[in-house]
């Protein structure tokens, strides 16, 4: 199944810490049993929005966001525990946010 992680956006393969964000989600669920929570909404491309969690509990949107591996994506989420993760994460100048001159994901799409 593929799967759209809720919340979140994470930066593009080719972007700066597209690859770490990429093997920080292998590394968070592999060979694990993960649990998908979703509304049963789907983007427009099909994937399913979802919350993933591994076998711990421990929600891999949150974990991203909170290692400064993605951004909350405020257009789609109103769940400001997001926000607050990521805000942690700036402060703390953490993955991502270490980068002076980041750009955001949906930034960088526009303009490819």
């Amino acid at each position: 199944m593929i799967t759209r992680l809720e919340h979140i956006d994470c930066p593009e393969k080719k972007q700066a810490f597209g690859a770490k964000a990429k093997q920080f989600t292998s590394d968070f669920i592999f060979q694990q049993n993960a649990r998908v929570v979703s509304k049963g909404k789907k983007d427009r491309w099909g994937r399913l929005i979802a919350v993933l969690y591994n076998e711990q509990g421990k929600s891999l949107n949150k974990a991203i966001v909170e290692n400064g591996l993605g951004m909350h994506f405020k257009r789609f989420s109103s769940d400001m525990s997001y926000d607050k993760l990521e805000a942690k994460a700036r402060r703390k100048k953490t993955g991502m946010w270490s980068d002076p001159n980041i750009i955001e994901p949906w930034t960088y799409r526009k303009k490819r």
